[in-house]
């Protein structure tokens, strides 16, 4: 399969994100993407990737290059929404998806991608594991600020 990778166009924001509710049975207001779209497409660490076939929009993901204070020199890649639409899903496009942003996260120095997955998705698991993903070396700990307390 022909997969070309880019950064999201703002032409490709609603079927993005058309195929991410689909996805992540998650919706959010198009006027509010449209906003975070435009506030970072031009910054230099963030990453609004999409993976097309033949136009068509078949894969998505952010990718965030986080720096801290006292391990500046090798900032953090972070992964978040990594989402193939049903149609193309186990056709390996998840893994070339995460060796293009791979190859962007070593070319900016990166010490380590970090991304979160649902417990229940077991497939990613595999799949995030045969890429050399670890989830038995560092746990992630979430806590959701929109939640009630």
């Amino acid at each position: 399969m022909d997969i070309r990778f880019e950064r999201l166009q703002e032409a490709d924001l609603e079927e993005t994100q058309q195929m991410c509710i689909r996805a992540f049975d998650e919706s959010y207001p198009s006027d509010s993407v449209k906003r975070v779209y435009r506030r970072f497409k031009d910054d230099p660490h963030y990453y609004f990737i999409v993976g097309k076939v033949g136009g068509e929009i078949a894969a998505y993901t952010t990718m965030a290059v986080l720096y801290d204070l006292f391990d500046g020199e090798n900032p953090i890649a972070t992964l978040w929404y990594v989402c193939v639409d049903e149609k193309f899903r186990r056709q390996g496009i998840a893994g070339e998806m995460l060796h293009y942003l791979e190859n962007i996260a070593v070319e900016m120095g990166c010490e380590m991608m970090v991304l979160t997955c649902n417990v229940n998705n077991t497939g990613a698991h595999e799949l995030y594991r045969s890429m050399g993903f670890s989830d038995s070396i560092d746990k992630a700990f979430v806590k959701y600020l929109d939640e009630p307390r």
